[in-house]
């Protein structure tokens, strides 16, 4: 093509405006185009998840049944693991906190452990020993964190907010024991009110931070 011809070309294009109905009919037929070819990605790619699964559990229909058992199991124990004798309970928490990834999340596990069983008065009346270690683990876990955070972990805002709910049970369970007349509980009511003292000395830290 001449040069004298390609700008002629590019003249008749400049003085081409589509109307706006030929520019949104335009738009709409890129945004289908465009569209379909999304779907049928996406179509593409859980068919080839789901082919890949099949194809596995054909291979492997012991081991899939061997996964799906210790998945099953896992939810169980999660869900469950409170109504569990305290033995079992005791280990399934302990495996809990070794695999926690951090100090907050040890202690996060600790304190929802102990405020779901010890909720109320009467759980602790029946299960005094039991309490008391629970009290003391958790109390241990707490301790341990450092009230800065962990860069990539965890933050102070983070510590500062378990150890506010850690302070209010504390307290709310020794309002409660104090107004039982019941003399085995007495040592425990000693123990919670020296860890209701120190969740108060480390708070009281933050405000220097």
């Amino acid at each position: 093509m001449k040069e004298e011809e390609v700008i002629n070309k590019i003249r008749l294009l400049k003085r081409l405006q589509p109307s706006e109905s030929v520019l949104h009919r335009v738009k709409k037929n890129v945004y289908q185009q465009v569209l379909g070819e999304d779907r049928e990605k996406t179509k593409f790619g859980l068919q080839n998840l789901l082919d890949n699964v099949s194809r596995f559990i054909k291979q492997y229909t012991i081991a899939s049944y061997g996964i799906a058992f210790a998945l099953l199991l896992a939810i169980f124990f999660s869900t469950f693991s409170n109504l569990l004798p305290t033995e079992t309970h005791t280990a399934i928490l302990a495996t809990k906190l070794a695999f926690a990834p951090n100090q907050y999340e040890r202690a996060r596990i600790a304190l929802t452990d102990t405020t779901s069983r010890f909720a109320n008065t009467q759980t602790v009346e029946e299960h005094i020993p039991s309490a008391s270690q629970s009290f003391a683990l958790t109390n241990n876990e707490l301790a341990k964190l450092e009230l800065k955070g962990e860069k990539g972990k965890y933050t102070t805002q983070e510590c500062h907010q378990i150890y506010q709910k850690y302070l209010m049970y504390l307290e709310q369970e020794n309002k409660n024991i104090s107004q039982k007349n019941n003399p085995p509980l007495a040592n425990l009511k000693s123990q919670i009110s020296a860890y209701e003292e120190l969740a108060e000395k480390k708070l009281h830290k933050y405000n220097s931070l």
